[in-house]
């Protein structure tokens, strides 16, 4: 039980401890509730009555007799889908993801926007908006369910005041983002780096359900991780810790978009993979792959993709596996330190280079648990999301889950953005 608080605190934290065992172990009955807790039974029954009352919590049947006699019966007590709702906002560099996540986990409406590099910031947000608001206005919902927005980012923000203060890979600096959605909406709004929300979504509804101590490490246009010690977000004395992407790598490797030379970023992320391959296609380096990126060229204009690389050596291309296996081996050193600093019990990687095969996957996951010292290494479990390219948008929903649902009102995030008057919005 939470001591040394008022009596509504307390009863908060009780009230989100029992959604969160619900959340992770039902179908649980009251007796096993309290038994995990050390909450009375008395307690037990007001909370989860309350919970009853306000549509939250169902009895999903009952227990067996104890030793298959005639003996009392126990409920079972599970979480109600669709139930209360969050809206999340994955702020790719190529595209953006909006949707609607339920209680359970469950995407209940997505939609995607084409990210145009050339478009403002402003610009950008008045086209997430009204995205936003068809993909909820496209489910049967009652907007007074809607529990908040979460916003996950790719690069430095300040949780405190919602605000992006650098995302080199969108070319934003010092953008209220947080503010600007508390403008429009009559809704919370957190917003954090999109990594530490993937975290935050793996804990609760994926592969970290069962693991307090983990780290999602993500590869994409940028290379970041999120650290989760004992059930709590890490995020550093102001909001920068992660940024392992800007480790160094190779003092002569290239330049950085952040302005460094070799960080593990510029050498080994789906960007700096892509443009390895197109130098030397350009350069006439391998006669096989400069035909692949030709033809690739010729469809339609589009670029190539890390999708095509990894097909292409799926198909055969010497340089192309020698390329992944190469970004496996540095990207798994990257991992390595990562295990050797926190000691993790679980590393979860997700990013389009994983989503297509297991071929850089397998190396990264072998040259981690090679390289990291063997202490930190022993009960390390290195696994790819279960979620594949909706990482990014289960996490950022599951963030205003995780701090407007399941957290009790002990929460040491302040979120009201500069104190807001919140105007609201029409669904319909």
């Amino acid at each position: 039980m939470y001591r040394g608080h008022s009596g509504s605190t307390v009863r908060s934290h009780n009230r989100s401890l029992l959604l969160r065992l619900l959340l992770r172990h039902e179908p649980i009955s009251r007796v096993e509730l309290a038994s995990i807790t050390g909450l009375t039974m008395p307690t037990v029954h007001g909370l989860t009555k309350e919970l009853m009352a306000e549509g939250i919590v169902e009895e999903l049947g009952t227990t067996d007799p104890q030793g298959g006699g005639a003996g009392r019966r126990a409920a079972l007590l599970g979480l109600i889908p669709g139930s209360w709702v969050s809206i999340g906002v994955d702020l790719g560099v190529q595209v953006i993801k909006i949707g609607v996540l339920d209680i359970k986990g469950e995407v209940l409406a997505k939609a995607e926007l084409v990210q145009n590099s050339r478009e403002k910031p402003d610009d950008v947000l008045n086209n997430v908006f009204e995205v936003l608001k068809d993909t909820v206005n496209s489910i049967d919902i009652d907007p007074g369910k809607i529990v908040g927005l979460g916003i996950g980012v790719p690069g430095l923000v300040d949780v405190s005041t919602g605000d992006v203060r650098r995302t080199p890979n969108l070319g934003w600096e010092d953008i209220p983002v947080g503010a600007w959605f508390q403008e429009r909406l009559a809704l919370p709004v957190i917003l954090d780096n999109n990594i530490r929300a993937m975290t935050v979504g793996e804990r609760m509804f994926g592969k970290g359900r069962e693991q307090p101590n983990l780290i999602s490490f993500y590869v994409g246009p940028g290379i970041g991780a999120g650290i989760m010690i004992n059930d709590e977000i890490f995020r550093g004395v102001n909001d920068g810790a992660g940024e392992v992407g800007h480790t160094l790598i190779d003092p002569s490797g290239p330049v950085c978009r952040c302005g460094r030379r070799g960080c593990l970023e510029a050498v080994t992320s789906d960007t700096a993979i892509i443009r390895k391959v197109q130098e030397a296609a350009k350069a006439g380096r391998d006669k096989e792959l400069r035909n692949l990126v030709f033809r690739a060229l010729q469809q339609g204009g589009r670029n190539v993709t890390i999708a095509d690389i990894v097909n292409w050596a799926e198909e055969g291309s010497l340089f192309c596996q020698t390329i992944l296996e190469d970004a496996g081996r540095l990207l798994g050193e990257g991992v390595a330190n990562l295990i050797n600093l926190f000691n993790p019990g679980l590393i979860i990687v997700g990013g389009d280079l994983f989503t297509h095969s297991d071929f850089v996957f397998e190396e990264l996951a072998a040259v981690a648990k090679a390289k990291a010292f063997s202490v930190p290494s022993k009960n390390v479990a290195v696994v790819k999301t279960g979620f594949g390219k909706e990482q990014g948008l289960v996490g950022a929903a599951a963030l205003a889950l995780w701090e407007f649902f399941y957290s009790s009102a002990t929460s040491q995030t302040p979120i009201d953005y500069h104190k807001i008057e919140k105007r609201g919005w029409a669904l319909h």
